[in-house]
């Protein structure tokens, strides 16, 4: 498989709602000498943010209601996201911000 193949898998999966599983492809993915692009990047994102399962943030904010906790949450995972991608030189582009 090339980038191409592992980018269109990892956006299924996000969009999904597997995150958990799209980021294993992810990490597959560069482990078989395959490197992510922006555009696969831009494809995990837009799936975690758009309707992905949240990670382990808790809200401890008796004020927010249940729809804002998950949403914050999401926006915190892919900000994660955002900063591994900084550290593997894969620039951001306007379509990822």
């Amino acid at each position: 498989p090339n980038e191409y193949t592992y980018t269109c898998v990892i956006g299924a999966m996000a969009r999904a709602g597997k995150v958990f599983e799209a980021k294993k492809m992810l990490e597959f993915m560069s482990s078989a000498g395959v490197y992510p692009t922006v555009i696969t990047y831009n494809a995990l994102i837009t799936g975690m943010v758009a309707n992905a399962p949240l990670s382990s943030v808790e809200n401890n904010d008796a004020f927010l209601s249940e729809e804002q906790a998950s949403y914050n949450a999401r926006i915190v995972d892919s900000l994660g996201l955002l900063d591994q991608m900084i550290k593997c030189d894969v620039l951001p582009d306007p379509i990822t911000v």
